[in-house]
């Protein structure tokens, strides 16, 4: 079988010769389409400008229009107070808050309250009340001072009652350091007064009795059983004696049985 060769390569061009470039074929759509229309430097009557992009109050002013262009003065106007409104808007957001010259009081601070003309204690009262002094036909005890020391009475420890029973008042106390309670409370009291107001009563108070109930000779709640002697009055007419009837009759005695209480425990 007989041997081929490849065909030869094409010979190179140089930069001397290169390939022609293909012309492009015109467009013959220039030549349909209309000229632009002429430059003019100021709008027509029926043309109207409009202002592209938003403005800022900041923001570097646009360029003003030539001198021969002669916008509406409505528009001018309008353009104006939009600008005067939003840099008066952006100042106030801008400027800091007013300072005031009177500052206002505090809504926390407490209100000054003059204090007592007497010494800061708990008001007495009427009532016993454990932690106030208890007030004793409406007066209230000043001690002095003796011997640059305050008075101390043993017996009721300034409070003006024995053992701190309120229906136990300590007489000597009371009849010599006894003060009406409105007078002292007017008086210019201090703490460094040569006196001492009455102490209160302390709170832990001891547990104070009942006055002793009051009840009629017979009564049930004296207990026992009714005394038949005397019928439960306590009390049993005498017999007529002739020695009694010299004096003027039979009285009235205490019953011997139940001894006057109308009750009998045995």
């Amino acid at each position: 079988m007989p041997r081929t060769e490849p065909p030869p390569l094409p010979p190179r061009l140089s930069h001397h010769h290169q390939r022609p470039q293909q012309q492009q074929p015109i467009s013959t759509a220039q030549d349909i389409d209309e000229p632009p229309p002429a430059y003019t430097p100021s709008p027509e009557n029926d043309v109207c400008v409009l202002e592209v992009g938003p403005q800022y109050p900041f923001g570097p002013s646009q360029a003003s229009s030539p001198s021969n262009q002669t916008p509406n003065p409505t528009e001018h106007h309008h353009h104006q107070q939009l600008n005067h409104q939003a840099q008066t808007h952006h100042h106030h957001h801008l400027q800091p808050p007013p300072t005031s010259h009177h500052q206002q009081p505090n809504a926390f601070q407490n209100p000054t309250v003059p204090s007592p003309p007497f010494p800061a204690l708990s008001e007495p009262t009427t009532v016993p009340t454990p932690g106030r002094p208890l007030l004793y036909e409406h007066r209230i005890l000043v001690y002095p001072y003796v011997n640059g020391t305050a008075y101390f009475c043993p017996k009721c420890c300034n409070t003006g009652f024995k053992g701190f029973d309120p229906y136990r008042p300590c007489r000597k106390c009371w009849l010599k350091y006894g003060k009406p309670w409105q007078a002292v409370r007017l008086s210019p009291m201090t703490n460094s007064s040569p006196w001492t107001l009455q102490r209160p009563l302390p709170p832990t108070q001891m547990a104070v009795n009942p006055p002793p109930l009051v009840v009629r000779p017979g009564d049930p709640r004296i207990g026992g059983r009714l005394c038949l002697n005397c019928n439960g009055s306590g009390q049993k007419t005498e017999e007529l004696t002739l020695f009694n009837v010299l004096l003027g009759g039979g009285g009235q005695e205490v019953c011997p049985s139940c001894r006057g209480t109308g009750r009998i425990f045995f």
